[in-house]
């Protein structure tokens, strides 16, 4: 059998294409799913859009996440966006670690010679 370059590049570019509307349409299933109730891991998560007629690797749905800049919290998965604005600001370490050693070198020091 015989294929001609263009005519093989031309089904190659409209399987690519095909590919990204279903990697979309999938990547919106995710976001619908998320936004209704927390998903405690992706196994739940594979799991629902396996309800929806969806059969999706760990691997493909990880990449999903990550493209989709969803990160797992304890209340799910959520936008690393609001993750970064709900943050509280992180305490200095410094003032914690210089109280600390002023503690440890103001006991009395004990020798037994």
């Amino acid at each position: 059998m015989i294929i001609h370059k263009d005519v093989y590049s031309s089904s190659v570019g409209h399987i690519a294409a095909n590919m990204g509307v279903h990697k979309r349409f999938r990547q919106g299933q995710i976001l619908k799913l998320l936004s209704g109730q927390p998903v405690a891991n992706q196994d739940e998560l594979r799991r629902r859009l396996h309800h929806l007629g969806m059969r999706v690797t760990q691997a493909t749905l990880s990449r999903d996440l990550r493209e989709l800049h969803l990160v797992k919290t304890t209340a799910g998965y959520r936008p690393l966006s609001a993750v970064a604005e709900e943050a509280p600001p992180a305490a200095a370490p410094v003032p914690a670690l210089a109280r600390t050693l002023k503690q440890f070198y103001a006991r009395p020091k004990i020798c037994s010679c």
